[in-house]
């Protein structure tokens, strides 16, 4: 990880630009980039993403891994056991149905259904949004990715990194955060999770196989 000019210690920020990197490799990724995330803004972790696509609706799927802090790197090159709270963790997607699992050092990012904007003269939601384990004491957080383009017209991907609310799903802390009340909208986004076993279901079972 390196360091860079904090902005808010309460806020982390992703930033995932398009690989044009193709020729290297038969399966490149998708998108790299780097995240910071709350309480530690100055510190970034480099961030690689695989593309995938839901096989019930088609939509995007991104996920794959994350420079894990300096402590998880040293335990590996002593060969050493992870740090106990170095687990996978679980988020809930909508109420009543089975948390996602979301491997430590790894991150998911899924379509959002909902990219109009809810409030006349605000920017939409964002185009991704997803969850990162950051492994150790560190908490689960949650991202929202807004599309962008670089200065050379290609697409990336970028936004805010908050703690995660164990108790809401992505879209009830986003209208929690917005003021605006679910009590009419339908928090359902479990249609664009990943078949377990696929290929591309990197974060949940198997993780990156590079």
């Amino acid at each position: 990880p390196r360091t860079f000019k904090a902005q808010d210690p309460n806020r982390g920020n992703f930033k995932a630009y398009k690989n044009l990197r193709t020729s290297y490799r038969d399966d490149p990724p998708a998108f790299n980039g780097r995240i910071s995330i709350p309480g530690k803004p100055d510190v970034e972790r480099h961030v690689t993403l695989w593309a995938a696509h839901s096989k019930t609706t088609g939509n995007l799927i991104l996920s794959g891994p994350v420079t894990a802090d300096a402590k998880a790197q040293w335990a590996r090159l002593g060969k050493t056991a992870a740090p106990a709270n170095d687990q996978v963790r679980h988020v809930t997607m909508k109420e009543g149905t089975e948390p996602f699992p979301v491997k430590p050092h790894h991150m998911v990012l899924f379509t959002n259904p909902n990219t109009e904007a809810k409030t006349p003269g605000k920017e939409a939601p964002p185009k991704m949004f997803g969850y990162f384990n950051p492994g150790g004491e560190d908490p689960v957080v949650v991202i929202s990715a807004f599309e962008r383009t670089d200065r050379n017209g290609n697409i990336m991907l970028s936004g805010p990194v908050e703690v995660h609310d164990p108790e809401k799903t992505y879209d009830q802390q986003l209208a929690r955060k917005e003021g605006r009340d679910m009590a009419s909208e339908d928090p359902d986004v479990s249609h664009l999770m990943p078949e377990k076993g696929t290929d591309r279901d990197r974060s949940a079972d198997d993780g990156p196989s590079r």
